[in-house]
């Protein structure tokens, strides 16, 4: 669905969710714990989730992709911030088009969710602090087009597209438990998704898990504030 509204005396659009769980009985709602999440969110094949799939009108995700861009069009904006979480990340990290010191600066300024990510990323060029450059899809799968923010793009669009990466759990100081999350789940990713791949979780890893509190929506509500706000002032 899609809608616009003002904010800051501009015109902000909202679309979403892009990437729906097909199943009505699986979950793709926002977490409300990690063993939760790990066990029983949807995570899509790559090839059917739409970043990767403009372009490619034989499939459904490449027909909804056409959807974004005829609406992208139509609005035509100067940002366009895609939403995406990553389980492992202990901050708020980000590719985009251009622009990516200022882009940096937001998220190191934010209020919260602004602790260092500590990920690391091996397939995109490290453009400044928190913020890689789009990559090539072919680099982390065969049969890849997109992404998104490239395709839109070569497609003409005069935009400044990031991919926000948004932390969904505060690992606190638990480094070994976040890398083995995040480890699980991108393994579950590189296999298919949650449908090919699901995870089963041992009773001492869930019992971990227990231990650590869900990013609240509070936060996350800031943290976007902050960003809508810096980006939609002139600079």
């Amino acid at each position: 669905m899609s809608a616009a509204t003002r904010w800051w005396g501009q015109q902000v659009g909202f679309l979403g969710p892009v990437d729906p769980p097909p199943d009505e009985g699986v979950s793709g709602s926002r977490p409300a714990e990690a063993a939760q999440y790990l066990s029983t969110g949807y995570i899509g094949p790559l090839v059917d989730q739409v970043e990767f799939a403009y372009g490619d009108p034989s499939r459904a995700a490449g027909r909804r992709a056409d959807q974004v861009v005829q609406y992208l069009q139509r609005l035509g904006p100067r940002f366009v911030v895609s939403l995406h979480a990553d389980v492992g990340t202990r901050g708020a990290y980000a590719y985009t088009t251009e622009q990516h010191q200022r882009i940096s600066e937001i998220l190191t300024s934010a209020p919260c969710l602004n602790q260092d990510p500590g990920v690391e990323i091996s397939w995109a060029r490290l453009a400044a602090d928190r913020v890689w450059d789009f990559f090539d899809a072919e680099v982390i799968g065969p049969g890849l087009a997109g992404p998104s923010g490239q395709y839109v793009r070569k497609i003409g669009l005069p935009v400044c597209w990031i991919n926000l990466e948004l932390p969904l759990f505060d690992w606190g100081a638990d480094e070994q438990l976040r890398a083995r999350t995040r480890a699980v789940m991108a393994r579950q990713i590189a296999e298919g998704g949650s449908s090919a791949r699901p995870i089963r979780l041992s009773d001492p890893f869930r019992r971990q898990l227990a231990s650590i509190p869900t990013i609240t929506e509070e936060d996350e509500q800031l943290f976007l504030a902050h960003l809508a706000e810096h980006l939609l002032t002139p600079i």
